[in-house]
């Protein structure tokens, strides 16, 4: 796949996981992709459906993430619904995307 001339190319790196727990931090793909993405000095944004509530912020960004979105947080319902699911990551998506690339101020 050659990561890490993609990862020279990007400034950003977005990985997701349905629950990020003690597990993903022993060598999962979320984990690597976010250790290499660290060592190449970028941020890297988790998407996942949930957390556990034993990683701590200092945990995470200690493995490379610099943000967690949960999807329950926003669709607590979201397991049971595919629909809300897509909604959910959607508004996921556009809150990164907000946040990251804010609109110019009007005029």
């Amino acid at each position: 796949m050659d990561f890490d001339a993609a990862l020279a190319q990007t400034d950003l790196v977005l990985t997701g996981e349905g629950r990020l727990d003690d597990q993903t931090l022993l060598g999962k793909a979320p984990a690597a992709v976010a250790a290499r993405a660290r060592s190449a000095g970028l941020p890297v944004i988790a998407v996942v459906g949930s957390r556990s509530e034993t990683l701590s912020d200092a945990a995470l960004e200690g493995h490379g993430f610099t943000e967690v979105h949960e999807l329950v947080e926003i669709a607590p319902t979201a397991a049971h619904d595919v629909r809300v699911s897509r909604q959910g990551l959607r508004d996921i998506g556009r809150r990164i995307a907000a946040r990251l690339c804010p609109s110019p101020p009007s005029q």
